[in-house]
């Protein structure tokens, strides 16, 4: 599996610019070896941050899928943010659901300014229309070292990549 992963991540990075390159997702990289999932947290001193870092960091690799995705098997963007919380003993789930909306809706009076932003936070998208709290479609999880992990989408999987505010 690591080797197919690996073999996937050099194909993506082969592709000419996609739709993920033209909303801000940036340098991503579909596979982590341990040692780097370790140098990245190893900088993070917060226990709770540092467990939600290193729950998503370990999926990075991981097939996207929202049919699959409460099977640890899988994961669509919100489920891999609500697993990551999980790990580390906090339920972000907004009246039983789980989806970027509805936690997002849960969290809303828990914001921080973008300049404050620490690894474990998530950030939350609008791309359009859609008719859920605040059109929210996307979430991902900030890891520090302007780093964020996310379920891209079917092409991707879970992925790491720069952050991006789009």
């Amino acid at each position: 599996i690591e080797l197919l992963n690996q073999m996937m991540s050099m194909y993506v990075a082969s592709l000419p610019a996609t739709d993920t390159e033209s909303i801000g997702m940036s340098n991503l990289k579909c596979s982590l070896t341990a040692s780097e999932i370790k140098e990245i947290t190893n900088k993070i001193t917060d226990a709770k941050q540092k467990k939600v870092a290193e729950f998503a960091l370990s999926k990075v690799g991981f097939p996207y899928s929202q049919p699959q995705r409460d099977s640890g098997k899988a994961f669509d963007c919100s489920s891999l943010a609500f697993y990551a919380w999980k790990a580390a003993g906090v339920n972000i789930s907004n009246g039983g659901s789980t989806t970027a909306a509805a936690e997002a809706e849960g969290l809303s009076k828990n914001t921080v300014k973008e300049k404050n932003i620490q690894p474990g936070d998530l950030i939350f998208y609008s791309y359009k229309q859609n008719g859920r709290y605040k059109n929210i479609s996307h979430v991902a999880i900030y890891v520090g070292s302007g780093k964020v992990v996310e379920a891209v989408d079917p092409a991707n999987g879970v992925c790491i990549g720069d952050y991006h505010n789009a």
